[in-house]
C-alpha cells in the first residue's frame, strides 16, 4: 500500500519528503493491520492514505487493473505466515499442549475415555465427580 501511494504520487507529480515516505509507511502499517479480508479493500486504505497527504487519487482507477495480483500476494504470505507461526508453535510448544482427553458415557453409564480408560482408570485421574452433566459426550 505504501509503494501504491509513493506510485500516486509520482504520477501526478507531487514531491514527498522523506517526512512523508515516514507518513506513509506508518499509516499502511497500522491500516493493514484493520482492514478485513474482503478483496481491494486496499484501495480504500490506499485513497485515505493518499488523500490525508494531499496526494491527488485521479489516477487511483490505474491501480484497479494491479489489484487482484496484489490482493493474491498478500493473501498468500498471510497464509504462509499462519503455517509458519503454527509450526514454531508446534515445535516449540507442542508436547506441552495435550488436550484434554474426551469422554464417552455409555448407555449403560460407563465411561470412557478417547485413549480407552474406564471409570475406574479415569476417576482416578480426575478430581471431580464425574456425571453427565459435567462432561461432553460424542
Amino acid at each position: 500500500m505504501a509503494c501504491s501511494c509513493v506510485w500516486l504520487a509520482q504520477t501526478e507529480g507531487v514531491t514527498l519528503s522523506s517526512g512523508d515516505v515516514v507518513s506513509i509507511c506508518i499509516l499502511a502499517t497500522a491500516l493493514a493491520m484493520c482492514l478485513p479480508g474482503i478483496p481491494s479493500t486496499s484501495l480504500v486504505a490506499i485513497a485515505t492514505i493518499a488523500s490525508s497527504l494531499g496526494i491527488p487519487i485521479n489516477n487511483i482507477g490505474i491501480l484497479f487493473a494491479m489489484e487482484w495480483l496484489l490482493d493474491a500476494s498478500r493473501g498468500f504470505t498471510n497464509a504462509v505466515s499462519y503455517v509458519v507461526n503454527a509450526g514454531i508453535v508446534d515445535v516449540w510448544y507442542g508436547d506441552k499442549l495435550e488436550a484434554e482427553p474426551t469422554v464417552h458415557v455409555h448407555e449403560n453409564g460407563a465411561v470412557e475415555t478417547k485413549n480407552g480408560q474406564t471409570n475406574e482408570q479415569f476417576v482416578d485421574d480426575v478430581p471431580l465427580e464425574i456425571t453427565k452433566e459435567n462432561i461432553t459426550s460424542f
